[in-house]
């Protein structure tokens, strides 16, 4: 196994070895997740001009929107159990989806633009959910409630059970008034005007229990496996966002942060970010995390690289440089993980390299759980591009059969694969710190296990994986103001 290692290891090597101090991580965010699709239902995210259908399960931020065609209907549920039901021809956008964790306050603001919507909000203590629309802001707290917003702007407060606080304005004198709206009561604001609580109409309360009793026989109809079945999606649901949430949490102590909004090689846009920190005071950990398209966890990969040390590893950057160049802590453990999904999440492809020295000669691999061998007998093969543009593949074959692929590319920010004449008359620093990238591309559908046998890939086997060198710019720039500093401040942190 050491001479396998040594092998393949050297190919990998030469390509992560320019990324070795650097880390990547999303910040701990709320999502509204939809629940149920009916008809044409559309999500537009955020920044992207195109209109894409939804799916169950998707998940929707800050500044995304779902739109409901003619006949269709979309529901959305929060992590705080808050339920919202969009009807047709309705047209709904986030405006914030927050949360104060010492506080432990949530802010959940929703904009409907069109159309009409029931909603249950659970009733959290200093929390805040509010929905706009655009003739008022409708303050909810622990209330059954249905918002109806006309083509011309007209509003329709409706109150089923608890009490809403709305605010109007009338802009030509420049007035805001406060409404509470009670249960049983509805309020109807129209541009320019005020408006006045009334009591429900018939008609109203009778569209409200069509619409619960609707639910009940839905209820009904399922079997006791069909509910399970549900129950069980529901719960794996929960704890896909809970490994979200201390993912956020965990790499918000990161040490050193870079991101860069870029295109990978397919033209597809994608957020990376990359953070560095130190989970112990023996070890550093870089992750580099990319989000492509809606951020579901099949649309969320993430490289994250683990450096175990010999000893505690110096508070400040220049003493941690000093301390692993003079050999003061020696790498002893190294593992490299490679994933094409959340963390946490039970269906997802991942590629783990581990290493318990520094050679990279005592090593161990596995895909998806199953331990791989690599062949010692077969050099990898590499094929370069043949147009002359910086791209290269290469194939490591497996003991007895099977393979798995690398794909290599270096591109600029609109996901142009670069050549040697780009970089022509321009000053390399410059390109590296602004508009070059590198992105590598696993595919292990056809690993095998050791011993024969086809490895069941889980979300399509390829892990996508686009670089930049951000991180390391950052760290140079805070080694050069700890360097200026150090004689008045001391130590800088790294880690503490």
């Amino acid at each position: 196994m050491r001479k396998n290692y040594r092998k393949w290891a050297s190919y990998v090597g030469c390509i992560i070895g320019i990324l070795v101090f650097g880390t990547v991580s999303i910040a701990s965010a709320r999502v509204a997740v939809i629940t149920t699709v009916k008809g044409m239902v559309e999500v537009q995210k955020a920044g992207e001009p195109a209109w894409k259908p939804a799916a169950a399960k998707m998940e929707l931020k800050i500044n995304d929107k779902v739109q409901t065609k003619n006949g269709a209907m979309c529901e959305l549920t929060l992590d705080d159990g808050s339920l919202i039901k969009l009807r047709e021809n309705s047209t709904l956008e986030i405006n914030d989806l927050s949360e104060d964790k010492e506080a432990k306050k949530k802010s959940s603001i929703f904009k409907l633009l069109l159309g009409k919507l029931w909603a249950k909000v659970e009733h959290q203590e200093g929390s805040k959910f509010n929905i706009v629309t655009p003739t008022a802001v409708a303050g909810v707290r622990g209330t059954e409630f249905a918002i109806i917003v006309q083509r011309d702007g007209a509003s329709d407060i409706l109150v089923f059970k608890g009490k809403i606080e709305v605010k109007s304005l009338r802009e030509e004198i420049g007035e805001i008034r406060v409404v509470l709206v009670e249960e049983g009561k509805a309020l109807g604001i129209k541009p320019g005007e005020f408006g006045l609580p009334r009591d429900l109409t018939p008609q109203e309360k009778g569209d409200w229990q069509k619409f619960i009793e609707s639910k009940a026989r839905i209820e009904i109809k399922l079997t006791e496996e069909e509910r399970k079945e549900i129950r069980s999606e529901v719960a794996e649901l929960r704890q896909e966002l809970r490994e979200h949430r201390l993912f956020g949490l965990e790499v918000k102590k990161s040490d050193f942060a870079a991101g860069r909004s870029m295109k990978d090689h397919n033209k597809v846009l994608v957020r990376v970010e990359q953070r560095i920190y130190r989970p112990s005071g023996d070890s550093i950990r870089f992750l580099n995390l990319n989000m492509r398209g809606t951020p579901s966890p099949q649309n969320l990969q993430y490289y994250q690289a683990d450096w175990g040390f010999s000893g505690e590893i110096p508070g400040s950057l220049i003493g941690a440089i000093i301390a692993i160049a003079a050999d003061k802590v020696t790498l002893t453990r190294a593992e490299s993980l490679w994933a094409n999904a959340a963390p946490g999440v039970v269906k997802r492809d991942y590629f783990l390299q581990k290493w318990n020295n520094t050679n990279l000669t005592d090593g161990y691999a596995e895909i998806n759980d199953k331990e791989i061998k690599f062949d010692t007998t077969n050099a990898p093969s590499t094929t370069q591009s043949s147009t002359g543009e910086m791209s290269w593949s290469t194939t490591f074959n497996l003991e007895g059969s099977g393979s798995i692929k690398m794909e290599n590319w270096v591109i600029n920010n609109e996901g142009k694969v670069l050549t040697a004449n780009d970089f022509a008359g321009k000053n390399p620093y410059d390109m590296l710190r602004k508009d070059v990238g590198f992105e590598i591309a696993w595919n292990l559908s056809g690993a095998t296990l050791v011993g024969g046998g086809a490895i069941a890939m889980k979300n399509g086997g390829v892990i996508d994986i686009v670089f930049i060198p951000d991180i390391i710019f950052v760290m140079a720039d805070a080694a050069m103001n700890e360097l200026r500093n150090l004689a008045s401040v001391g130590n800088l942190t790294f880690g503490q």
